[in-house]
């Protein structure tokens, strides 16, 4: 199963979104873009099952990237989050981690890096698709990503990630 690279990009800077955004491009990624939490949140709302990975810089007006986080597990999203930033407090990566964040970048990094985190995280996610496509009564039918199957189906994932490496 081939999963699109999609990436949810959320800084409220206008220039380094774009700039994520055309650098990803140039790699075959996808993207979709917002300027703050509360933005991120009503498009993932509506494209959570197509964005692969999110990547989230930590200060922001609004929500901050952490506030953020807590939303989308909250909302039971299990979308895999990368956060950069350029004030990464020790508290705030373990929080992040905590949280289930799958790397933390400090903002000046390179972005082959970033490239490099995405792809794993995008990994990590077409194989939690796959077995939730494997969990599903209807092979034609993605299960709810948000149900209690898929949380099953993220430990299956890891499980396979671990085989696989």
């Amino acid at each position: 199963m081939k999963v699109r690279k999609i990436a949810l990009i959320i800084d409220d800077e206008l220039d380094l979104r774009e700039l994520i955004s055309e650098f990803l491009e140039s790699f075959g990624w996808e993207t979709f873009s917002a300027r703050d939490g509360n933005e991120a949140v009503d498009l993932l709302e509506q494209h959570a099952n197509e964005i692969s990975v999110i990547i989230t810089d930590f200060s922001m007006p609004k929500m901050n990237g952490l506030e953020f986080l807590r939303e989308v597990r909250k909302r039971a999203f299990l979308n895999p989050v990368l956060f950069f930033s350029g004030y990464g407090k020790k508290e705030h990566v373990v929080e992040a981690l905590r949280l289930g964040a799958s790397d933390f970048l400090d903002k000046g990094f390179d972005y082959y890096s970033l490239l490099e985190s995405a792809d794993k995280a995008h990994k990590r996610w077409e194989n939690l698709l796959k077995n939730a496509k494997l969990l599903s009564s209807d092979p034609d039918v993605l299960l709810d990503l948000r149900s209690s199957e898929a949380l099953t189906a993220i430990g299956a994932a890891d499980l396979d990630l671990k085989d696989a490496a």
